[in-house]
C-alpha cells in the first residue's frame, strides 16, 4: 500500500482523492488521453489514427479530472460510443477502469508522493 491505494493490478474505484489543483490538459498530455482512448476503449474497432478520438477528450478530462469514478467514467464513454459514433463494442467499463488508472498514475500518484517524500 501507498497512502490510501493499493499497489499492484486493482482496480482504483474506492479510492479517496486528496484535495488539490486541477489539471492543465497540455497538447502532449491531451495527445497521450486520445492515445488510451483509442488503445483501451476503442469503440469504433478499427486502426484508427491516433488522433481519431481526440475530439472526446474534452468531456473525458472533465470527468477524470473531477474524480468522477469508474461508473461515471464508463457511463460517459458508453454514451459517446452509442450518441455521437454510433458504434459500441462494449469496451467502456474496462476502458473507463484503465483510463482512471492511467489518470492515478500519471497525475494523482506523483503528487501524492511528492507531499509524502
Amino acid at each position: 500500500m501507498f497512502g490510501n491505494v493499493p499497489r499492484g493490478n486493482v482496480s482504483v474505484e474506492g479510492w479517496t482523492p486528496r484535495p488539490r489543483l486541477r489539471v492543465s490538459a497540455s497538447a502532449s498530455t491531451r495527445l497521450s488521453l486520445a492515445f488510451c482512448c483509442g488503445r483501451f476503449w476503442d469503440p469504433i474497432g478499427a486502426d484508427v489514427p491516433i488522433d481519431e478520438y481526440e475530439s472526446y477528450v474534452p468531456a473525458i478530462w472533465k470527468l477524470l479530472d473531477g474524480h468522477a469514478g469508474v461508473e461515471a467514467v464508463s457511463r460517459a464513454l458508453a454514451q459517446i460510443a452509442d450518441e455521437r459514433i454510433g458504434l459500441d463494442r462494449g469496451t467502456s467499463r474496462s476502458a473507463a477502469e484503465r483510463l482512471t488508472q492511467w489518470w492515478y498514475w500519471r497525475f494523482d500518484f506523483p503528487a501524492e508522493f511528492e507531499a509524502n517524500s
